[in-house]
Parts: C-alpha cells; sequence; structure tokens
C-alpha cells in the first residue's frame, strides 16, 4: 500500500473511533467535540480548521484513554503511532481536501460509521477481546493487514458495546 494511502486509511480510522466513543450508549470519552453542535462551537474559534481542531482535539482523550490501558514506551495504538507516521497523519489532517473528507463522514450517524469502519477492515478475522489486544511489532502498523485488523477489532468493540484497546509493540534490542 502506497504511504500516501496507509496515513490516509489510519486517519479515517482514527476519525471513525474518536467520533464513536463519544457516541452513547456507553462512550469512551467524556467529549462532544465531533458531534454536530460540537462541530458548530469549535468553527466559531477556528472557522478554516475546525474539524481539525475537533479531531486533535477528541484524539488527545483517545490518546489518553488508550495510554492508560495499554502503556506507553514501545508501545503504538491508534492515538499514539511512532513518529513518523504521527507526524504523516498530523499533515495529512491539515489539508482542506481531507478535512472535507472528514467533515462529511462525521455528519453520517453511528450506524454509517459502523459501515465505514466494516470497508476498512476488509473481512479481517483475527479479533480479539475486550481490552488491551497485542496486535504484533510496531513495524507492522503500515500494512494494508495490520491497519484491517484494527478497524476489525473496533468494529466488534463498538458493535457489542465493549471497549478493546489494540496496540503494537516494538521489541527491546539485546546486544
Amino acid at each position: 500500500m502506497e504511504h500516501k494511502e496507509v496515513l490516509q486509511r489510519l486517519l479515517t480510522i482514527r476519525t471513525i473511533i474518536a467520533a464513536l466513543g463519544e457516541h452513547p450508549p456507553a462512550p469512551w470519552w467524556r467529549t462532544q467535540f465531533l458531534t454536530d453542535a460540537g462541530l458548530r462551537a469549535t468553527a466559531r474559534i477556528f472557522p478554516r480548521t475546525a474539524v481539525a481542531a475537533a479531531i486533535l482535539s477528541v484524539c488527545e482523550a483517545a490518546r489518553r484513554d488508550h495510554d492508560n490501558k495499554v502503556g506507553v514506551g514501545r508501545r503504538y495504538h491508534l492515538f499514539r503511532l511512532p513518529t513518523e507516521w504521527e507526524d504523516g497523519v498530523a499533515s495529512t489532517l491539515t489539508r482542506q481536501e481531507s478535512q472535507a473528507e472528514l467533515k462529511q463522514l462525521l455528519q453520517s450517524g453511528r450506524d454509517e460509521l459502523l459501515k465505514k469502519l466494516e470497508l476498512l477492515a476488509q473481512g479481517s478475522k483475527r479479533v480479539g477481546k475486550e481490552g488491551p489486544i497485542a496486535l504484533g511489532a510496531g513495524a507492522r502498523i503500515s500494512t494494508s493487514e495490520a491497519i484491517a485488523e484494527l478497524a476489525a477489532n473496533y468494529l466488534r468493540a463498538f458493535t457489542n458495546n465493549q471497549k478493546c484497546y489494540p496496540y503494537f509493540e516494538d521489541q527491546e534490542s539485546r546486544a
């Protein structure tokens, strides 16, 4: 998969999970930035970059939640990627066309977001349990299989009203 496509998929999944994490019946974090009212309020403060500002705000709450569950240091998850991927996702988010696509996505209801997540899961069968889920080495993050596994695990969790925290881990180098 091309680098640009990987970044777009990671940003899309991140946005979907951030938005679904705000929805009842059991919200994962206590934010409302990606709701209609939240986006309108953000647009008053950040008229040109409201979508990006709202996504970044929710992602900070999601990052803290995931960090508390899987830990930090040599562990990566959807909201804390290796530096090069974080930089690329941030850069992709600043593009006006990305913000327009994400705004349209965020105007979808919960069912539409779940359908989009299902498409991104690409029928992946590696679906784990509730709680932290190890998905292998950190180097896998940019593969289409790993991205599909992320989407599949979150899809299962939101479908079953559970919480999961898929993560990747770098192994310590031993000399």
